[in-house]
């Protein structure tokens, strides 16, 4: 697995409520929801602004024995060019943080 030290946290405008088996997320910003599957699910929750994406990855690959590495670094791709996550290394804002759930 190729590493990727890039260290994401959850942007404060995305609301994001559990539901059964994953999270929905809501944009303040346009008032878009966005419904996650379980394993978007799983990584929206990982990105906690400690963990790069490798990290993230290698929780994910030893929870399901599968190396999805780059179809994990496409879903944070999605998510940062959306403005929904941000990278900490640029987030001298003092923005407040999604926890993850509501």
């Amino acid at each position: 697995m190729t590493g990727d030290s890039r260290v994401y946290r959850r942007a404060g405008c995305i609301d994001a409520v559990w539901l059964v088996d994953r999270f929905v997320l809501f944009d303040d910003r346009d008032a878009v929801v966005h419904e996650l599957n379980p394993a978007a699910s799983r990584v929206w929750d990982l990105l906690d602004g400690a963990a790069t994406v490798a990290d993230v990855a290698r929780t994910l690959s030893r929870a399901t024995g599968v190396d999805a590495i780059g179809d994990i670094r496409e879903f944070v791709d999605w998510l940062a060019g959306r403005g929904m996550i941000t990278d900490v290394r640029d987030a001298g804002s003092g923005a407040p943080e999604s926890t993850g759930s509501a």
